[in-house]
């Protein structure tokens, strides 16, 4: 990867030529450098392993930026959503849970 990663949105394709859904990484933002993903997935694409794949590849890039050293990815999950919750927890996500709120965070950390 050559160029700027954070606070873009990526297409994700299917077999390199139908776009099936999109992933965006946020700016980075706080004391320890963060950001958050944001994603969809065209429904009849859903639990194939699509979004397992982009998540797992897209946090295995920010990783490896040794220019910006992040050290948190979190998702933002509704807590109704269960396929994207059980998504998270595949690649490696753990829940924090809000009580007060709608959504419940996920997040991944930089192994040290």
């Amino acid at each position: 990867y050559k160029g700027i990663l954070y606070g873009m949105p990526y297409a994700i394709y299917q077999d390199y030529k139908d776009p099936i859904g999109y992933l965006e990484v946020s700016e980075i933002f706080g004391k320890e450098p963060t950001v958050i993903l944001s994603y969809a997935l065209v429904k009849e694409k859903r639990g194939h392993g699509y979004m397992s794949r982009s998540l797992k590849g897209i946090s295995n890039l920010i990783f490896k930026d040794k220019m910006e050293e992040i050290k948190n990815i979190s998702l933002i999950i509704n807590k109704n959503n269960d396929n994207s919750k059980k998504t998270a927890l595949s690649v490696g996500f753990i829940i924090e849970n809000d009580e007060d709120s709608q959504y419940d965070i996920y997040n991944l950390s930089r192994k040290k």
